[in-house]
């Protein structure tokens, strides 16, 4: 039988914070031993069962192991929930109406009343408009019990502020529909033919609300919905400027609701990157500081937010330096990234940080620190395939190859140019790109003439060249143009990338 380990993830997914609060309060029912499980899995890296058994061999509880972590999972459970009870909205709201009505069903209506108000209260500063609909129906039914001469009034009233929630609840969820759709699209596109792909997202731009919303004002929900799915259909036209600008406008929103932020810190997040990941593309840093700084400054309230927010801090901080040509300050990041990434080591997925090894692959390469640009390198072309995108994977390769000729390690570069050339025409899929890296590769180790060199690598430098006019997305090939040119000026490469980014700018 496959041994779970539902609770062993449970546990390390927990924060310190959490974790001290069960242990200080979170056996309350039962005996020690799930205090005593609950501290030994903890201390376990990889999940051990046979470790736990041999450990409480003694214990009495071993010998139903898996009936004991399943009750210890239900504590865990039970002790997360208390923790984050006084932090949710709707747990507040819930325990509120839940008062309420225990203190109506004892004929206290007034005290009810009083409950159903801080309720109501709540519910109106978040927004919660299906939860007012429970709220209302429950003050008409106080009404009928204990008022007087404005009975009829007061009951007419309450059910005009219920038609006002039905009818924003309705823009709402019309608004969630619309940006739902263009999500669904997004995601699935790449499965659709050109021709589905425009019918469907033709179809979702007949929506009215997606141009604008009506003028009567509407809930924070209905304006996020309404700009994400702009932006979404922005994104899918290819208009980056615009959705850029657009996810900037999200951002905005959030900031204009303050407590929204500290309710739901974790979505601002999520927009907070979405908007600093477009910034990147539309090479739009004006801003970029002030709201990474922002971002960096927001806690987790858990252990998987807290390495989602290392990933993506890193990543945009890294790629900030990089693309402003601040290097020194780029490198400097080096140190706590590795340090961090050996701290969550279990919790995140390699998939995620390759990408981050590859920016940082090509830092080093370009500030020619070719060793430990090498040791990045190998950290992805080492990885399982699974987790490397084959166009990362094979633009390692290609610099693999450079950086051994950069070393001057000609042995080894002829023992790879082979090794490399195999892989890379697996499937008969060898690129235009590639062939001509390697062939280049071949004959410069080949000759000693700095001239014949120089006719190489202007050649080499000039087909590179072409190829970007077709192909400008190809990793690696805009660094191999720079690399081949500061071999003809005998020019550090990062004198030649200044000089091309100004190009660039002007």
């Amino acid at each position: 039988m496959k041994v779970s380990t539902e609770l062993f993830d449970l546990i390390k997914s927990m924060s310190r914070n959490e974790k001290r609060y069960f242990k200080l309060g979170g056996i309350q029912d039962g005996s020690t031993n799930y205090l005593l499980l609950f501290r030994v899995i903890d201390e376990q890296v990889v999940y051990n069962e046979a470790e736990i058994k041999e450990k409480f061999k003694e214990e009495k509880f071993v010998q139903q192991l898996h009936v004991t972590k399943n009750q210890l999972y239900n504590l865990v459970l039970k002790s997360l929930r208390t923790f984050h009870e006084k932090k949710s909205i709707d747990h507040k709201l819930n325990n509120l109406l839940l008062e309420a009505t225990l203190l109506k069903e004892r004929g206290l209506y007034a005290q009810s009343e009083k409950h159903l108000k801080k309720a109501k209260k709540l519910a109106e500063k978040y927004e919660k408009h299906l939860i007012l609909l429970a709220i209302r129906k429950r003050e008409v039914e106080n009404i009928l019990h204990f008022r007087g001469k404005e009975l009829e009034k007061e009951v007419h009233q309450v059910f005009d502020q219920a038609d006002e929630s039905l009818h924003l609840i309705n823009r709402e969820y019309k608004c969630l529909r619309l940006q739902y759709g263009m999500m669904a699209l997004y995601k699935k596109g790449i499965r659709f033919s050109q021709t589905d792909f425009d019918k469907q997202l033709n179809s979702l731009a007949q929506h009215p609300y997606l141009d604008s919303l009506p003028e009567k004002a509407c809930t924070f929900r209905t304006e996020y919905s309404h700009l994400h799915a702009k932006s979404l259909y922005a994104l899918m036209l290819g208009d980056i400027l615009k959705t850029n600008y657009l996810l900037r406008q999200i951002v905005k929103l959030w900031e204009s609701y303050p407590h929204y932020i500290k309710a739901f810190r974790r979505n601002y997040k999520v927009y907070l990157i979405n908007y600093l990941q477009s910034c990147h593309v539309v090479a739009n840093y004006n801003d970029f500081p002030n709201y990474l700084d922002k971002l960096k400054k927001l806690p987790s309230a858990s252990v998987f937010e807290e390495v989602e927010t290392f990933r993506n801090v890193s990543s945009l901080e890294l790629l900030y330096y990089m693309n402003t040509m601040q290097y020194s300050k780029a490198i400097k990041l080096l140190p706590k990234i590795k340090k961090d990434l050996q701290k969550y080591d279990l919790q995140i997925d390699n998939a995620q940080v390759i990408t981050l090894r590859y920016n940082i692959m090509v830092l080093l390469f370009a500030t020619e620190n070719y060793n430990e640009s090498l040791d990045w390198l190998y950290e992805i072309t080492e990885a399982p395939k699974t987790e490397v995108r084959s166009d990362l994977y094979r633009s390692c390769l290609i610099f693999q190859l450079v950086i051994q000729y950069e070393l001057g390690n000609y042995q080894i570069l002829e023992y790879l140019l082979a090794s490399v050339y195999k892989k890379l025409n697996r499937g008969k899929k060898y690129r235009p790109y590639e062939k001509s890296m390697i062939k280049t590769l071949q004959k410069l180790i080949a000759t000693t003439s700095k001239n014949q060199k120089n006719i190489l690598l202007t050649e080499i430098k000039e087909r590179l060249e072409r190829i970007k006019e077709k192909y400008p997305q190809i990793f690696g090939l805009e660094e191999m143009i720079i690399w081949a040119q500061s071999r003809l000026e005998g020019k550090k490469f990062m004198e030649i990338l200044g000089k091309v980014n100004s190009r660039n700018i002007n």
